[in-house]
């Protein structure tokens, strides 16, 4: 038995020395066969060799600085980009991380001058990129009402041919008008002017939003939703009705936030040049125009890889796509942009709540939740709408789902389906059970308020 004992230890002996030997003396092996393929341009067999080294010593600096010199050489595919990316923005404070920086950089400013000035900050929406996968053009569009004399003949015109003007400025966007809601890919509904509280002269209210439906991270539908009237119980004109659902459309199509540029069709909103009894935010003088950033930041758009659209992502061919680190910067500095616009918003229109949504929106997703909780707060004391409090109800419990705490979210939830029983709080009160029957943490939209 002693001889068996011996024998057992001597050959686990062996197979620690040969592993020692093995993660001391194979990565160093693969660099030097690394670094003699690369002083011969020979990247492709370089990069096979670095990422053997990396392999058994992923922090070694020398093994990183050769490996992302290595990627800088190849075309910045999707995939090298995500790559070079993970190096900018990891935690190793050396050499290879200050170099994947600089080159992230530099094809930041090229994708700039490739595709002009634009606000590409601005369109995701939280965490998230949304758009349509091109593959699936045209998009049906649905106009949710008849065309009869309970509204004006240029209703219907005005819309169509907002829907027009995108198609011909973009030159790839293209829709198709069906009769069918349940097909369509955008609906665009009328709903009856609320109760706004906005009577006097000088005040605003939200005339239009729009909303993505999505399910299991899929894009199924958006939502275009207009108010038939003004405040004052008139019919909007032609130039109002026209411009503000230009704006909605780009919004549908996945901008989801506002340029800061008065000069751009998403901008916020534009009551400069608005007479003093406006009673709503959408207006311009006179009929809106697509501007030139707006053209470039939806281009760059569809050739970002999107997180969500309405196909499976395994159907996105993302080879010559670009990463969406590599366009807006890390999770960090996209939230930060949407705190400022939000805070924007807010100064434009301090009395709407939401502004305050959107607010609270971004500070859930930097991690303030406290923040959140008071912005939500300010919003709920704004709101004269029933559909904003539902709004408000609703992101609170999705804020507290994504933040492992069901209780509170079934709490807020009951009180967004008081308000409103719609098909996206029954999902939410759905998830909400199975999170506390699961013990699970899903991750759940929010409602943005534009």
């Amino acid at each position: 038995m002693k001889k068996r004992h011996i024998f057992a230890l001597s050959v686990l002996a062996l197979i620690i020395f040969a592993l020692l030997v093995a993660f001391i003396g194979l990565p160093a092996y693969f660099f030097k066969q690394g670094v003699s393929a690369y002083n011969k341009n020979n990247y492709l067999y370089a990069y096979k060799c670095f990422s053997r080294a990396l392999l058994w010593n992923k922090s070694n600096p020398n093994y990183r600085y050769y490996y992302v010199q290595t990627l800088a050489k190849f075309k910045p595919t999707y995939k090298v980009q995500k790559e070079m990316c993970e190096f900018a923005n990891d935690l190793y404070k050396d050499g290879a991380h200050v170099f994947a920086g600089i080159q992230v950089n530099l094809w930041k400013n090229n994708i700039t001058q490739q595709y002009g000035v634009n606000y590409i900050e601005q369109a995701p929406m939280g965490k998230d990129i949304i758009r349509w996968n091109p593959s699936t053009f045209p998009l049906k569009v649905y106009i949710a009402f008849e065309q009869n004399s309970a509204y004006p003949e240029w209703y219907n015109a005005e819309i169509t041919k907002a829907f027009g003007q995108w198609a011909a400025s973009s030159g790839f966007i293209q829709f198709d008008f069906i009769d069918k809601p349940s097909a369509a890919d955008i609906v665009v509904e009328l709903m009856g002017s609320p109760e706004s509280g906005c009577t006097e002269s000088g005040c605003k209210y939200v005339v239009a939003h729009t909303e993505p439906v999505i399910k299991n991270r899929i894009l199924k539908q958006m939502k275009i939703t207009i108010y038939d009237k003004d405040a004052t119980g008139a019919f909007f004109s032609d130039k109002q009705l026209y411009n503000t659902v230009l704006h909605e459309i780009g919004h549908a199509l996945g901008i989801m936030g506002h340029s800061y540029s008065t000069d751009d069709l998403m901008y916020m909103a534009n009551t400069t040049d608005a007479p003093n009894n406006t009673i709503f935010i959408e207006y311009r003088s006179a009929f809106q125009y697509i501007s030139v950033k707006d053209i470039s930041t939806l281009k760059l758009l569809y050739n970002m890889v999107p997180t969500i659209t309405n196909t499976p992502l395994s159907e996105i061919n993302t080879k010559n796509l670009l990463e969406p680190a590599v366009v807006l910067g890390s999770i960090n500095v996209r939230t930060s942009q949407k705190i400022k616009e939000a805070k924007n918003y807010i100064a434009e229109a301090p009395d709407l709540p939401n502004g305050y949504i959107d607010l609270a929106i971004a500070y859930d997703e930097s991690g303030h939740i406290d923040k959140a909780l008071e912005a939500f707060q300010e919003a709920y004391n704004k709101a004269k709408l029933q559909n904003d409090k539902y709004i408000i109800m609703y992101n609170i419990a999705a804020m507290y789902l994504n933040n492992n705490n069901p209780d509170s979210a079934l709490e807020y939830a009951k009180q967004a389906q008081s308000i409103n029983n719609s098909d996206e709080v029954r999902d939410l009160l759905g998830n909400i059970e199975h999170a506390k029957n699961t013990q699970t943490k899903p991750f759940w939209m929010p409602i943005h308020s534009n």
